[in-house]
């Protein structure tokens, strides 16, 4: 047996009368009748909050990249690395997609 079996089997569906036939369109739609679909309703609500530390990891991108910028590139013995300025794009594209 589906899930969908499983809940329909569990909980069936009241009766529906004329009015309530008219007023369903108007009203907020049921709630889930299923422990199983208040998980998933309760999951897609935590999905469509703000990801609290995807802004942090943007910010962080974002300050590596204004520091990368405006560090100066100097050569440090035999380690010289003269891509400081594309690094820091780099590092600011990678904020701007979080």
């Amino acid at each position: 047996m589906s899930t969908i079996e499983h809940a329909r089997a569990s909980h069936p569906a009241p009766a529906r009368t004329e009015s309530a036939a008219a007023t369903s369109a108007v009203a907020a739609p049921p709630r889930p009748a299923c422990a199983g679909c208040d998980a998933t309703a309760a999951a897609e609500a935590r999905r469509a909050r703000t990801w609290p530390t995807g802004i942090v990891a943007a910010l962080a991108w974002a300050a590596l990249g204004a520091v990368t910028r405006v560090w100066p590139n100097r050569v440090v013995g035999f380690t010289d690395w003269a891509y400081t300025d594309t690094f820091g794009i780099a590092a600011w594209a990678i904020a701007v997609l979080l």
